[in-house]
């Protein structure tokens, strides 16, 4: 994956085209979007930590206004992909390292799909590597990430049996004339490459791990401020867990840090 002067180019690029971006959109898109706001919705430190090889995919998905995702990618990662299309990926084995050409590809997820924590994913999309194989995934605290087929295979799901519905919690909505199935979080959180799952219910055991980078003080309203001791720090990507996951994600974000040496000045914030 991309390393140290490469990939700080190809974030410097990245970081443009969102900026523009969120700065054209209309007022009424920006009422739409709230209570967020477009700081909070880049996808920067995400697509820096996917094209660094700590991160499977990223999830194109804005639960507020999700009409905004299909912009996102046709005026944010189309552009993106004309000039950082392909990379030369190494993995290594037990008796030599070996290193591949890999496709960074987009598409749209699957419809009818949802979790406990997101009603709908429908209008979303996935950035991933083409070649997705267990031998290329990257390996969290939960093991080897699911496929990202998990995501993008449910339009052209067959009509399940009726014990395999009740098995895979494939749910048929007949009024809509399609299947909706429920992606568990843990699958989830592994897929998207998070070491770390939500509490099933709420909890005083709940805690949220921010990503920052020091290295570009937010003085300019580019991204989010995390607060508290990450004062005027940009948030670059942030996710939610339990007290017994600290060392997890402690563990996440120290490979993070490692990749992305030379493009951030990573930090970690957990409150």
């Amino acid at each position: 994956m991309q390393r140290g002067a490469d990939l700080a180019r190809s974030i410097c690029w990245l970081r443009r085209l969102e900026s523009d971006f969120f700065a054209s959109l209309a007022p009424e898109a920006v009422q739409a979007l709230r209570p967020l706001e477009p700081r909070d919705l880049l996808l920067e430190g995400e697509i820096a930590f996917l094209l660094a090889g700590v991160k499977p995919c990223v999830l194109v998905h804005f639960s507020t206004l999700p009409a905004l995702a299909t912009l996102y990618v046709d005026r944010v990662v189309r552009p993106f992909l004309v000039d950082h299309e392909f990379f030369d990926c190494t993995a290594a084995t037990t008796s030599n390292t070996s290193t591949t050409r890999q496709r960074l590809t987009v598409n749209p997820v699957a419809q009818g799909l949802w979790s406990r924590e997101t009603e709908s994913f429908d209008g979303g999309w996935l950035i991933h590597f083409e070649n997705d194989d267990n031998d290329n995934r990257v390996a969290t605290g939960l093991g080897k990430a699911p496929s990202v087929e998990l995501l993008l295979r449910g339009g052209a799901w067959s009509r399940p049996s009726e014990a395999d519905a009740r098995e895979n919690g494939i749910e048929e909505d007949v009024g809509l004339n399609r299947l909706k199935r429920e992606l568990k979080e843990d699958d989830l959180a592994a897929l998207l490459g998070y070491p770390t799952t939500l509490p099933a219910e709420p909890t005083d055991d709940f805690v949220e791990f921010v990503y920052l980078d020091a290295s570009m003080p937010d003085g300019s309203g580019q991204g989010q401020t995390a607060g508290e001791s990450g004062d005027n720090y940009r948030v670059l990507m942030s996710y939610g867990g339990r007290q017994s996951q600290v060392p997890a994600a402690h563990r996440h974000f120290r490979e993070c840090r490692a990749a992305t040496e030379g493009v951030y000045d990573l930090r970690l914030l957990v409150r």
